[in-house]
């Protein structure tokens, strides 16, 4: 079998009951390039069911985006922070956990998924791995 490091992309589908429980009575922040529309989807289908309130939703499009984002992560008051940033993830990821002493969890193109209800990105990981394997993982 091969390691799927995408897991992360399906993890609200494949563990859904662990992801509710991650979001439930949390202040959650989102930060992604559209991080708006994550925001709205979230506190349309999800928010009330399992009480929690989505405190921010933070815009970042490149690496250049970096300091002023860590600025306004640090003034909105979180527990959980999901982002989806590419490589810059794991810079804001860090920064958060050591610098803030809060949880960052990067679920990637799965940011994506929240708004769709479906597996991004799905054509070419049916090539890679099949999707009953993924959702197993």
């Amino acid at each position: 079998m091969i390691f799927e490091a995408y897991t992360r992309r399906v993890i609200m589908l494949s563990q859904q009951r662990k992801f509710y429980d991650m979001l439930r009575n949390r202040k959650v922040i989102v930060v992604c390039s559209y991080a708006d529309e994550v925001k709205h989807a979230l506190e349309s289908a999800l928010a009330e069911q399992l009480g929690f309130e989505v405190t921010g939703a933070v815009k970042i499009n490149q690496y250049e985006d970096i300091p002023r984002v860590k600025q306004e992560i640090s003034a909105i008051d979180f527990d959980l922070c999901l982002i989806a940033a590419g490589i810059n993830a794991v810079i804001l990821a860090s920064y958060i956990a050591s610098s803030l002493g809060k949880v960052a969890f990067d679920i990637g193109q799965g940011m994506e998924t929240l708004i769709t209800g479906k597996i991004e990105g799905e054509d070419w990981l049916s090539t890679q791995v099949s999707m009953s394997t993924l959702l197993e993982m």
